[in-house]
């Protein structure tokens, strides 16, 4: 077996310019059992939010979008891409959706490295 892999958070602005209220999350531990799922504000939460994204998904979902400024999230597999409105500051909402994400890594959450890409 390799080198174990390291835990880490890639934060890299969107590359479409014709959209850069949205950040994408990068990550190295499994946050959705879906290969993609897109939500939007006003949240319509269901059910079924479990069995869709699995309780890791359905966690940070939750927290992400308790995040004022958030409107839209799509969560893949080792992905999280967050919008925000445009008169929230993104240095903010960044961090607070980090803070969310280390929340997934649980005990190890400190050696977590986050490169801004």
């Amino acid at each position: 077996m390799g080198e174990p892999i390291k835990n880490k958070i890639i934060v890299q602005t969107n590359p479409n310019p014709a959209d850069p209220d949205t950040t994408i999350y990068h990550v190295t531990k499994k946050i959705s059992n879906s290969s993609l799922k897109h939500f939007q504000s006003p949240w319509n939460i269901d059910e079924d939010l479990k069995k869709t994204v699995g309780r890791v998904g359905a966690t940070l979902l939750r927290k992400v979008m308790n995040i004022p400024g958030v409107t839209d999230i799509f969560i893949k597999t080792y992905e999280l891409s967050v919008t925000k409105g445009k008169a929230f500051d993104d240095e903010v909402i960044k961090s607070q959706v980090i803070e969310a994400l280390k929340e997934v890594f649980g005990d190890e959450a400190k050696q977590v490295e986050v490169v801004y890409l």
